[in-house]
């Protein structure tokens, strides 16, 4: 399956070695303006197509999924405070269904990921009584009918939790997060902000305890307040992207054997803010995306050893333009087959 993300695109060769934030390598493309004619663009507006009372939805992942539609999910205001999404959409552009959540309380897809027999995980977090909790609901591939959903993972009351990403591992789903967090009213995530306190964690839950949340492992990092993205490698072993709110820790790399024991951990304070990695066909690298910049924000892009954690290189990339005026954040990154990396994000004028 293939992560789906828009709108900044860059594209750009791993053969790299240097180290430094200039352009040292071939750029096949920098923006959608130097890309070939979309074939198509589709406007998921649920006020005039499938959910009228869902405001301002933001997609904030999607997949590819085995019958070659798009699964996307993501949040949406409501009147009751906003509630989580998912939308399957064909490459032709006709949206084939939509679920939206019956949770009575805040609920939020952050992440989704097919399994076997059919099946998407959504994970994300929602609120039980005063509780944000861990939340994993299941959906069918092909209807959208939810099957069920579990929030079983210790949340408590001063002590809340989100997932933050999913990955599937043999016969098991790999999910990272947030644990501890003791205040709700700071629960944001992906474009909506950054998680402030609590325990970023790792775990590992055999797809067979989807419906009761018994994990067969979890690994916590104290001095990390999130961990935003997890990869799986084709050797089995976990790639991790930690958040702390210290600066130089907001884009750290963590590799996990496939028990859950730590391997390594690096901080890439050249990096600026992580918000997304991938891993290189081949396994040997791992690629961070952000943003960052001194007096600027530009989309970033970082390159990993798997081997030792260390970074090879740190890119900056715009779309032209006073960099004091133009923001960019880079959200979204995967590798390709022919050795090149896909980033995607916004750019905004200020």
């Amino acid at each position: 399956m293939n992560t789906i993300f828009s709108v900044l695109l860059l594209l750009v060769a791993f053969c790299c070695s240097s180290y430094s934030l200039t352009y040292t390598y071939p750029v096949k493309c920098l923006n959608l303006d130097k890309t070939p004619e979309a074939s198509r663009y589709t406007g998921l507006n649920p006020e005039d197509n499938w959910e009228p009372s869902l405001l301002d939805p933001h997609a904030v992942h999607g997949i590819t999924a085995s019958d070659g539609s798009h699964i996307l999910v993501g949040r949406a205001e409501s009147t009751t405070s906003y509630d989580s999404f998912v939308v399957k959409v064909f490459p032709s552009g006709e949206t084939i269904w939509t679920w939206r959540s019956s949770s009575s309380g805040k609920d939020a897809a952050n992440a989704v990921v097919e399994i076997p027999g059919g099946l998407l995980v959504i994970a994300g977090w929602r609120t039980v009584g005063s509780v944000g909790k861990r939340s994993l609901t299941v959906l069918m591939l092909s209807t959208g009918l939810e099957q069920y959903a579990t929030t079983s993972f210790g949340d408590s009351a001063g002590s809340h939790g989100a997932f933050e990403m999913i990955s599937i591992n043999s016969n098991s789903i790999i999910l990272t997060g947030v644990s501890k967090e003791p205040d709700l009213t700071e629960m944001s995530f992906k474009s909506y902000g950054n998680v402030p306190n609590g325990n970023a964690f790792v775990q590992s839950l055999p797809i067979s305890q989807l419906r009761t949340g018994h994990v067969s492992w979890i690994e916590e990092f104290s001095d990390y307040t999130t961990a935003k993205s997890v990869h799986v490698l084709p050797s089995g072993k976990i790639a991790v992207l930690l958040y702390s709110e210290e600066e130089d820790k907001q884009a750290s790399t963590s590799l996990l054997n496939a028990n859950g024991s730590v391997q390594w951990i690096t901080e890439h304070s050249q990096h600026g803010e992580g918000t997304h990695l991938t891993v290189s066909d081949d396994g040997g690298w791992i690629i961070i995306t952000g943003h960052g910049g001194d007096g600027y924000i530009a989309g970033r892009v970082t390159k990993v050893k798997v081997s030792d954690g260390s970074s090879v290189w740190t890119k900056d990339f715009t779309v032209g333009g006073n960099p004091n005026l133009i923001y960019q954040e880079c959200w979204g990154v995967i590798a390709t087959s022919d050795g090149f990396v896909v980033s995607s994000g916004t750019s905004n004028s200020s």
